[in-house]
């Protein structure tokens, strides 16, 4: 299942739920600094694997979408 990013997802706030930094984040998701903060200010959206990527660290840090 796909997520609408813009709609359901904001990657800012979830983070920041996680008090993780956006490199730690980055880390954890198995992608670049540049590309979450890319996404933190629209320019870029997560594909299919990194919104999957999310979603399996919100469960396991117990944040809901």
């Amino acid at each position: 299942m796909q997520i609408n990013v813009n709609e359901e997802m904001n990657i800012k706030e979830i983070r920041t739920k996680m008090y993780l930094s956006q490199k730690n984040f980055a880390k954890e998701i198995g992608v670049s600094l540049g590309t979450v903060s890319s996404w933190e200010q629209g320019k870029r959206n997560p594909n299919i694997t990194q919104q999957g990527k999310i979603v399996a660290l919100c469960k396991r840090n117990n944040i809901e979408i």
